[in-house]
């Protein structure tokens, strides 16, 4: 059986997945007192940082394009009603 081709929406619905539990578990690392403060605690917030900006970034995508689909879905509607000539 052939492999489906996964669209780029799916790819990055499943990217935001998997960083948002990354992050949640980075996050908790931060908040319960696991690390003592120092470079480890340092390191630790610069990667929640920086999995927050890969979810805003997934996040804001996924959110636009929401739109852009939403927006050209009436166009496609009305192109399909009319009949060939």
């Amino acid at each position: 059986m052939a492999r489906q081709r996964r669209s780029a929406t799916r790819w990055i619905r499943i990217i935001h997945r998997w960083i948002s539990m990354t992050f949640v578990v980075v996050a908790a690392f931060l908040i319960l007192p696991v690390i003592p403060p120092g470079p480890a605690y340092d390191a630790v917030s610069t990667v929640a940082i920086v999995l927050l900006l890969g979810l805003l970034v997934t996040g804001i995508w996924m959110s636009i394009h929401h739109y852009v689909v939403k927006s050209r879905a009436p166009r496609r509607a009305r192109s399909a009603a009319q009949p060939a000539a």
